[in-house]
């Protein structure tokens, strides 16, 4: 197999395409199958089945693209990027921020995991372990602990005042306020 280029109709090589002892492709291995066996020194490192599915360290990809060892977006000099398609086009994606893990659909980040840990929903700068911005001055905007059968739920919101608000089924059930006054039953303490 050194230095040759072969075509032909043998039932364990159909194309095979050599250079040296290092670079070498097979076509059909093993009979009609229509794989492409990318090798180098007799080691499988690339395989295309035929039905285009690709392999990378495996020679039996199950889906479009199957990697068996690490895959490394990016490089020192630029930011990783991996893009989820979507019937509307390129929406959900992560992405590497300066050391951390941002969270992005629609085009708008929704969630930073920092280098340190701490981890941000609706902010890029989260100061605590988990820091949550509303989006909206309700409860539809705040903390939502909801029971496994999606009924009688508690949330947490701040609202336009600066009150801390806690509703149980979207009614407010306690208020506190910037001064510390605590209401229960009225949104007035």
């Amino acid at each position: 197999f050194s230095n040759q280029i072969k075509f032909g109709t043998n039932t364990s090589v159909y194309t095979d395409v050599s250079m040296g002892t290092g670079f070498t492709v097979f076509n059909s291995v093993g009979g009609d199958s229509g794989a492409f066996d990318f090798r180098d020194d007799g080691t499988s490192r690339m395989f295309i089945d035929s039905s285009g599915n690709i392999g990378i360290g495996t020679s039996s990809p199950s889906q479009k693209l199957v990697v068996d060892g690490n895959i490394q977006l990016g490089t020192s000099s630029g930011a990783g990027k991996l893009y989820l398609s979507s019937a509307t086009g390129f929406s959900p994606r992560l992405e590497e921020a300066s050391n951390a893990l941002a969270i992005y659909t629609n085009n708008i980040e929704r969630m930073r995991i920092t280098s340190g840990g701490n981890v941000g929903i609706g902010t890029s700068s989260p100061n605590s372990q988990i820091t949550l911005k509303q989006s909206a001055q309700n409860f539809a905007g705040g903390l939502r602990f909801i029971r496994s059968d999606n009924t009688n739920n508690f949330a947490f919101a701040i609202d336009g005042n600066t009150k801390l608000n806690i509703a149980y089924n979207d009614s407010t059930k306690l208020v506190i306020d910037s001064s510390g006054n605590v209401g229960i039953g009225t949104s007035s303490p």
